[in-house]
């Protein structure tokens, strides 16, 4: 009998999110893996089932399975892809990263594992109890290690016993050749039988108890608000002793991996083996050990970033979301908010919290969450804000980043022997290259975009499409030879301090400067242990740590405030208040705002400590201008390498779609016209009515036509 069933190319050219009809003759789930024929050639490429099929004449056959995920996992693929119009192809690569995939091996037919996890050696029995114990009778009294082994093979007898370092040759040889046992070789068991035990925790103050019983005792969908310190990540592992009491999973997650060294090390101090952790930058061995752990039965606390829950075979039973402001949570390729799908969908069957000292204001303001506010003990802490108006310092002639006010307090906490962090949001050596001679800015060949100098590698650069040029002594416009290089990064900013503080150590925290997986765990190790004086850094440094810290500043923020964004005001008290938010654990916080903006209500807010202050501002602001979250938007992006093509693709985009949304606008020129070679046109839509449709018409058009789209559902880039 012949069993028809749709399936996902995983790995196709394009995704077209087609589905495509194969049978088999033996009865499959929905969620297989499967190895079929695709193409002219049949050229066998992994797939997934995600559907039955009626039967279908040119259907070929389905070759062999190689894996399965859980039908939980298909429909969560198929609800991320139709509410963000995207493939399920692609959704469904994340779920089933390679390291847990398998490839057709040399002989073309059989089908291998394309990570192997390391084996261990185990002595296996091959005789019956009653013969071991005769065995054992034959050894004679200086074949100690012998006897050790068959006595160990009687005790744990059927199963088969771990080979130690002093099973040598001679003992295996023996055993095998009298066949009383032999070798074998299995992956490591990695399901956990953790051993139950109480899990001492540090006791809640009468403020967390309240937050913790609200939480217990509330629907799924909550906000937790409590600032750096108030004892959020004490309520998360009181909430994590409760779920592994009753044999459930917990997941938290956070939006980057700077985050998770400290976290990790404080959870694993409580939770021990409990404890897995994954992260993108694992080796795909690790990753494939991780992915195992996670999905055992036993019960466990995962650590993970931005992703990690649609690893889950079965959705965790409470999800915990730290830092969820954070736009790092917004995955690019493919483009998809995880907090919308745990907000729409997870927070169906797990208790969900989005836990942050800086709530979106669009969720806020969403009454379904419930509201926890954890902020009584964080009031308590002693604080100094001092802001700096810039425009007075440059009146006064002081054209560098550090005001007097600046150098002096940096002065003090150094003699102090007092930890200095700086926040710049600004990475690199100079901001753009300027020809004194024809007045251009040199700039990128592929999308226009002012070139940056990187002095570390000695190089040109554009933040938009990555690309990388020799520096030249020359005009690329003019040929003349004034260029100037106009100061503007972290670079910059620790050559200004290296000259007015000569023996200070310096370090610079970034992302660019951060590459490898290990360099996040020892920046905390390095900070912890006292090596450096002075951080300087991006965002990097603005969350997910408690040090004692003598003075913090924040150099220069209105290169933020001020972008065409709807979110910037938001996201630059964000950044602020999440930064200075660190001061004052250990004693008096000090902490240096400069600024060309001290009157704006951002600015006002973030040195008044208020969150309330500036929410009820920035929700008027967007009420009056007609923003999320009073209004939702889908952008999609049109692009080709001819602009004429483009702007015609987008024009008869806008037609097509014109009936899904409330208010189509566009075809318009976004900031960035030109990346990457290609020419870009937005088209951005008021309240979409349903994503499935708008994804059917685009899906079609995608069929025909050459020039690319994506789309970009609960915008927040609009222009």
């Amino acid at each position: 009998m012949k069993y028809f069933y749709e399936l996902v190319i995983l790995d196709a050219v394009m995704d077209y999110d087609i589905e495509y009809i194969y049978f088999s003759e033996e009865k499959m789930s929905i969620g297989s893996i499967c190895f079929v024929p695709f193409g002219k050639n049949d050229k066998l490429v992994e797939a997934v089932i995600v559907g039955e099929s009626d039967e279908y004449k040119k259907a070929k056959k389905i070759f062999a399975k190689s894996g399965e995920i859980t039908l939980e996992q298909v429909k969560t693929a198929k609800y991320i892809s139709t509410y963000n119009v995207n493939s399920i192809a692609s959704i469904l690569r994340i779920m089933i990263p390679k390291a847990c995939r398998s490839m057709i091996g040399r002989n073309k037919r059989e089908i291998e594992e394309r990570v192997k996890l390391p084996k261990k050696a185990f002595v296996s029995t091959l005789i019956s109890k009653e013969d071991l114990h005769r065995e054992k009778t034959i050894l004679d009294e200086r074949q100690k290690i012998l006897s050790e082994i068959i006595n160990e093979l009687i005790l744990n007898f059927p199963n088969s016993i771990e080979k130690k370092k002093k099973y040598n040759k001679r003992h295996i040889d023996y055993l095998r050749n009298r066949n009383i046992a032999d070798l074998v070789y299995r992956a490591e068991p990695l399901s956990s039988n953790f051993e139950k035990k109480e899990i001492f925790l540090p006791d809640l103050t009468y403020e967390q108890r309240e937050i913790y019983n609200s939480i217990i005792n509330s629907g799924n969908k909550n906000i937790l608000f409590g600032v750096s310190g108030s004892g959020k990540s004490v309520i998360y592992m009181h909430l994590a002793r409760k779920y592994i009491s009753e044999n459930k999973n917990v997941l938290i997650t956070f939006p980057d991996l700077a985050l998770l060294p400290y976290h990790r090390e404080i959870f694993r101090e409580y939770f021990g083996e409990m404890i897995v952790y994954i992260h993108s930058r694992m080796s795909d061995r690790e990753k494939k050990i991780a992915i195992k752990k996670l999905n055992a039965t036993s019960p466990k606390v995962v650590i993970g970033t931005r992703n990690t829950v649609l690893l889950f075979e079965r959705s965790p039973d409470i999800i915990i979301v730290d830092e969820y402001h954070s736009s790092n949570y917004i995955s690019e390729h493919p483009r998809f908010d995880i907090r919308k799908c745990l907000e729409h969908y997870h927070s169906k069957t797990s208790k969900l919290i989005f836990s942050s000292a800086t709530p979106l204001v669009s969720n806020y303001y969403d009454e379904s969450f419930k509201k926890h506010i954890l902020l009584k003990e964080y009031r308590k802490r002693e604080k100094r804000y001092t802001v700096v108006d810039l425009s007075e310092e440059f009146s006064s002639g002081n054209k560098r980043y550090l005001s007097r006010e600046l150098i002096k307090n940096i002065d003090t906490s150094l003699r102090k022997s007092e930890k200095v962090f700086l926040l710049l949001n600004r990475s690199s050596h100079f901001s753009h290259i300027f020809c004194r001679n024809c007045g251009k800015v040199l700039r990128c060949e592929n999308c226009e975009n002012p070139l940056y100098y990187d002095k570390k590698r000695d190089s040109f650069g554009c933040k938009v499409c990555s690309v990388t040029k020799k520096v030249g002594s020359s005009c690329v416009y003019c040929g003349s030879k004034t260029l100037k290089f106009y100061s503007g990064g972290t670079d910059v900013l620790k050559a200004q301090l290296l000259h007015l503080f000569p023996n200070a150590r310096i370090k610079i925290a970034s992302a660019s400067v951060l590459n490898r997986k290990s360099d996040y765990d020892e920046l905390y190790e390095d900070i912890n242990e006292s090596k450096y004086d002075i951080i300087i850094g991006t965002s990097v440094i603005s969350r997910g740590y408690d040090f004692d810290i003598g003075l913090s500043a924040c150099v220069y923020s209105d290169n933020i405030l001020f972008q065409p964004n709807y979110m910037a005001s938001e996201e630059t008290f964000s950044l602020l208040q999440q930064f200075f938010s660190r001061a004052g654990h250990y004693g008096l916080g000090r902490c240096i705002l400069q600024t060309y903006s001290p009157e704006n209500y951002v600015m006002q807010s973030v040195m008044q400590d208020d969150y309330l202050s500036f929410y009820n501002k920035e929700i008027s602001v967007r009420e009056e201008r007609g923003y999320p979250p009073f209004v939702n938007y889908t952008v999609i992006k049109v692009f080709s390498k001819n602009e004429e093509d483009s702007l015609k693709t987008a024009n008869y985009l806008k037609k097509k779609i014109e009936g899904s949304s409330d208010k189509v606008i566009g075809p318009y020129i976004p900031i960035n016209y030109k990346i990457r070679d290609e020419y870009y046109y937005y088209i951005r839509c008021e309240d979409i009515s349903e994503n499935k449709i708008l994804k059917a018409k685009l899906m079609e058009f995608r069929k025909k036509e050459k020039v690319k789209f994506s789309v970009d559902v609960d915008a927040t880039q609009i222009y």
